[in-house]
């Protein structure tokens, strides 16, 4: 389970799976898109299988199972982007996809997404509950 508050000027996650617990800081910008994908993570995993991670200085990590890192979410001055694992078939499927023109290389088992003023997490959702839903098939 996650649970999330405040220290005025971060936002600090505490994540637990299998009782370990670890501690991520959001800032302020990550907080809202980082909170409104596991909303819609939420309605494909059980949240007690999530947790988040930094395994980077440069982007989050949603993780499911324990070490799945099924989306990756980077909200920063410069750049901002969601990256999501999607299955072999889900890649067939959204190759010519407008939504991953950015995407050069197909072959990657991350296809990143930009975030801007003309996409936002609405928009993207139905990738993001693929992403979730191959998730639970690659870890059954």
């Amino acid at each position: 389970m996650i649970e999330i508050s405040t220290d005025g000027s971060n936002f600090v996650v505490k994540s637990s799976l299998d009782r370990r617990y670890e501690t991520v800081s959001l800032t302020s910008f990550e907080y809202p898109v980082v909170n409104s994908v596991l909303e819609i993570i939420y309605k494909k995993i059980d949240p007690s299988f999530i947790h988040l991670e930094r395994r980077t200085d440069y982007y989050i990590s949603i993780v499911a199972f324990g070490c799945d890192d099924f989306c990756r979410i980077k909200i920063g001055p410069k750049s901002q982007w969601i990256s999501l694992s999607l299955g072999k078939d889900h890649q067939k499927q959204y190759a010519n996809d407008p939504i991953f023109d950015e995407q050069k290389n197909k072959k990657q088992i991350h296809w990143k997404i930009p975030l801007n003023k003309e996409m936002s997490i609405g928009d993207i959702s139905v990738y993001i509950e693929k992403a979730a839903e191959n998730s639970i098939k690659n870890n059954k």
